[in-house]
């Protein structure tokens, strides 16, 4: 592999883990609104 490649790989996989962590925190911040409309309704 040249190193180009590599920097390319690497760009990449930092980009896929940078996208999982911001849905994972988008999950959980919709599901904590979620949780406060459920309390507010009941």
């Amino acid at each position: 592999m040249t190193s180009l490649m590599q920097d390319g790989v690497l760009l990449l996989r930092e980009f896929s883990v940078q996208m999982l962590f911001n849905h994972r925190s988008a999950m959980l911040s919709t599901n904590q609104s979620l949780g406060i409309l459920e309390r507010e309704i009941i």
